[in-house]
């Protein structure tokens, strides 16, 4: 008995304390991830790049990281080898450009994004569609101090060497 009883006590302790985490999805910070998508559509990297801590780094499908202004070149380049660039995330009455929450830790705010990614390649002519993962950590001042983006960037390979050999 005293085994079950130090069970449930153990259970009630690490289940039922609230560790102070919330999530929302119409709070600003999910909000400006999806006015920043509009912007990326619209090929506005200054946009993009305000939301950003000045000394912000990218994680780009690597452990290695990357300063965000050369991430912001990359995102440029999209635009030089897509046509119709298009985030999307749900179907019918419920699609919207993406899936985004935040997560509001006691120390750490972290904003969640989910999305179709999907162009048609200037040089093949070919439809790409790369579903995508984006996780934004938020630094004190407000801004993203880092991000990590989870995708296959095989698309964005085949469409740069397409690129490459119509020259």
């Amino acid at each position: 008995m005293k085994k079950i009883l130090l069970s449930v006590m153990a259970a009630l302790v690490l289940f039922g304390c609230n560790q102070g985490v919330s999530v929302s999805f119409d709070d600003p910070k999910s909000q400006s991830i999806l006015s920043v998508y509009d912007s990326y559509m619209d090929n506005d990297m200054a946009a993009i790049e305000s939301l950003y801590a000045v000394d912000a780094v990218a994680y780009v499908n690597s452990v290695d990281s990357i300063p965000i202004q050369e991430n912001m070149k990359n995102l440029a380049m999209h635009h030089e080898l897509f046509d119709d660039i298009n985030l999307s995330w749900g179907e019918g009455e419920t699609e919207r450009t993406a899936f985004v929450q935040t997560s509001s830790y006691p120390t750490l705010d972290v904003t969640l994004a989910w999305f179709v990614w999907s162009g048609t390649g200037k040089a093949s002519g070919k439809t790409y569609k790369v579903p995508t993962h984006v996780v934004y950590f938020w630094g004190d001042d407000g801004k993203i101090a880092s991000s990590s983006l989870f995708n296959d960037s095989a698309s964005f390979a085949e469409e740069m060497n397409a690129a490459a050999s119509s020259e």
